[in-house]
Order: structure tokens, then C-alpha cells, then sequence
């Protein structure tokens, strides 16, 4: 009995002289042009037409043959799986990917070699996410970022946070990403919990900028001291100011912040609002002033501590990174899918934090006179 094709659509002429009209051949043919886009927008709405074009008869067959071809193509090219995980994450389909590597190696890259390297990439961050952590982190940094997440035909916005841990010996680890749902005190609940199924016994400081993160803190870490980010205010504080000032601003709320005690930060703070920079830039200083209740218990923790506590460079290069990974795949559909990206910006920074940052040599030495029996340096 033979199988009934469906007829297919007659392709309207017209619909390239609207799609192109008043643009040009360089809006057309150009890198993230109409064709570009028109290529993308189809992959998504047809993500497995690549993958059974290129596949042969049998799926073993394909997958013994990507097997027996990558080892012999990476004999010429040692990082040709390092460029398959790179043009991923800038947000390449997996028939883009094929058609740049075959160009470069010379002949076909098999799609099988290609779709594995993915999954493979999918379950190394699910085994990252729920990986066994240290029992003790002298210090664990909040950070939060906005995706943009699809929900059906809506698109809403979803806040990321990610968790920086000082390890006691001082380099710096992501320790995990969550995804905020519903009620915010159950989820800082949830985030701590998880923290403590994957072993961390001992937290001496939690660093965040919600205030319910402190109260989640007494079902699991009661010996914990919860202390605003400061690195918030400094971020806030650094979007009111344009570009070419943003050195001198950061420099100047480096007094404050960094002040010896709270008497002289308040007093940094008071000469800020009233030179140049305080009256170009009028609504650094009140932001300051209105949470500086919130602030104080920061300017209790010796200097050497918060120095490091204050350090954004980490978070930031990470928050870029997780946003231009993002950005190029678009709005997210799926918590396992944005991890897999956001996986992919930390697995290249953990190359780069294998020693610890400069302040941390004064702070551990704080940290062993304030915490005796709980900070232990290795």
C-alpha cells in the first residue's frame, strides 16, 4: 500500500517582494541580514529537518561513523571540538556549525559528531549543577541577572541567580544557578537547601542583595552573617554615570565603600555629594543615603574582608558573558536549556580562577582571628 504524500504549498512570488522591499542586497546577503534570519527563524520552527537530512539509513551506523571520523579529523585539528562548542554558544544552528567545519577541515564533519558533542554538553551541566560542593566556603556571593524567557506566546522576563563561593585556600567557584519562580522567601529557602544537599556544612558570610535571603539563612546556615552586596549600590550607582566617566565615579565610591569604619564612609559620602561628581551625577548620593541603613552592618567587617567582598570583576565578566551567550540563542524556553548555555561562560572562566585575587592573602588572616574554629586555611 503505498503512503500518501502531503501536497505541498505553492511558493508565492510575492512574498520575497514584500519580505525585501526598500532594502538593499547588503541587508539581504550580510552576516545576521533577511537571509540569515530567515534561516534561523526556519531551524526553530523545523529543528530536526537538518539532522534527517544528514542522517543515513541507520542512526548506529551514524553515530559509529561521526565516532570513527572526529578522533581522525582532531589529529589535524586538536580544538575542532573546542570550535564546535564556541560557534554554540554564539548561537550557530547545528547545520551552520557542519557547513563552517566541513569548510574549514576540508570534508564532511558528520552531523552525528555534532549533535552528540551538544548532548553530551547538555548532561555535563546538569552533573555541574548538582555536583558535590566543599563543606566549608568562607565566603558565598549572590549575583542575579534578567532572561528573557518565552511562555507559550507571551514573553516575560525571569531572574538568574548565580552564586560566586570563595573556597578557603581563596580561588573562586560558581556554585550553582537558580532560576527565581513564585515566592521569594521559599525560593532563597530552596537555593540554601540545595546548597547544603550538595555538602557545605559551614558559610561564615552570605553576600546578596535580598533582604529575604537573611531570613532563609537561619533554617540552614543559623551561624551565617547575611550582609548586603555592595557591589549592587556600585553597579546602580555606575548606570547613572556615562561611559567616560564611569572610572573616575567607580574610583570615588571606592572611599566610601572602602572606608575604615562607618563614621568615615558616611563622611566620604558627604564629600562626594558636594564636589563635581556628587553635582553632575545628583542621584548617586541619595541612593546611598536611603538604603544606609541596610549598608551598616557591611562597614562591621574588617577591611581586608570587604575588599574582596566588594570586588564586582568576577560577577560582571560573568554577567556579560551569560548575556551575550543568551542573546544569541534568544528567549529561553527551559531551565535545562539556559543552563546549558550559562554552563558554557562558566566552564570557560574556570580556566581563567585558579589562583586567588590579590586581596584575599590580607583577608584570610582576618578571617582566622575572627572565626578560630570555623576558618581553616589550606
Amino acid at each position: 500500500m503505498s503512503t500518501v504524500r502531503p501536497a505541498r504549498t505553492a511558493f508565492e512570488p510575492d512574498l520575497i517582494d514584500r519580505l525585501i522591499a526598500g532594502r538593499d542586497a547588503r541587508a539581504v546577503f550580510e552576516r545576521n541580514g533577511i537571509l540569515d534570519k530567515l534561516r534561523d527563524a526556519l531551524s526553530e520552527r523545523f529543528p530536526t529537518y537538518g539532522e534527517e537530512a544528514a542522517a543515513p539509513a541507520s542512526q548506529n551506523a551514524e553515530i559509529e561513523l561521526g565516532g570513527a571520523i572526529l578522533p581522525r579529523l582532531e589529529l589535524r585539528f586538536p580544538d575542532l571540538s573546542e570550535r564546535m562548542i564556541s560557534l554554540h554558544a554564539k548561537g550557530y544552528q547545528p547545520a551552520e556549525i557542519q557547513r563552517r567545519l566541513s569548510a574549514l577541515v576540508g570534508e564532511p564533519v558528520p552531523m552525528a559528531a555534532i549533535v552528540a558533542l551538544l548532548a553530551d554538553l547538555r548532561r555535563e551541566a546538569l552533573d555541574w549543577q548538582s555536583r558535590a560542593l566543599d563543606p566549608s566556603y568562607p565566603i558565598v556571593v549572590f549575583e542575579r541577572l534578567r532572561v528573557k524567557w518565552r511562555d507559550g506566546a507571551a514573553v516575560r522576563n525571569r531572574v538568574c541567580h548565580f552564586a560566586l563561593g570563595f573556597q578557603t585556600n581563596g580561588p573562586k567557584e560558581v556554585l550553582g544557578l537558580w532560576f527565581e519562580d513564585g515566592d521569594e522567601r521559599t525560593f532563597w529557602t530552596s537555593v540554601l537547601a540545595d546548597l547544603k544537599s550538595r555538602g557545605v556544612v559551614d558559610v561564615l558570610y552570605l553576600v546578596g542583595s535580598s533582604p529575604h535571603l537573611a531570613a532563609a539563612r537561619t533554617e540552614t546556615f543559623p551561624a551565617a552573617l547575611a550582609l548586603p552586596s555592595v557591589g549592587d549600590y556600585v553597579r546602580q550607582s555606575l548606570e547613572l554615570a556615562v561611559t567616560k566617566d564611569r572610572s573616575i565615579v567607580a574610583t570615588a565610591l571606592r572611599q566610601i565603600h572602602g572606608a575604615h569604619s562607618a563614621a568615615d564612609a558616611r563622611a566620604a559620602l558627604t564629600r562626594f555629594e558636594g564636589d563635581r561628581l556628587g553635582q553632575k551625577y545628583p542621584a548617586i548620593a541619595p541612593l546611598w543615603q536611603r538604603h544606609w541603613a541596610e549598608l551598616a552592618p557591611f562597614f562591621d567587617v574588617p577591611l581586608e574582608v570587604r575588599r574582596v567582598m566588594a570586588s564586582t570583576f568576577a560577577a560582571d565578566a560573568l554577567r556579560r558573558g551569560y548575556a551575550r551567550t543568551l542573546r544569541a540563542h534568544g528567549h529561553m524556553t527551559s531551565t535545562a536549556e539556559a543552563t546549558a548555555l550559562m554552563y558554557l561562560v562558566v566552564r570557560d572562566s574556570l580556566r581563567k580562577w585558579r589562583r586567588p585575587q590579590r586581596e584575599w592573602h590580607a583577608a584570610k588572616t582576618q578571617l582566622a582571628v575572627l572565626f578560630p574554629e570555623r576558618f581553616v586555611a589550606n
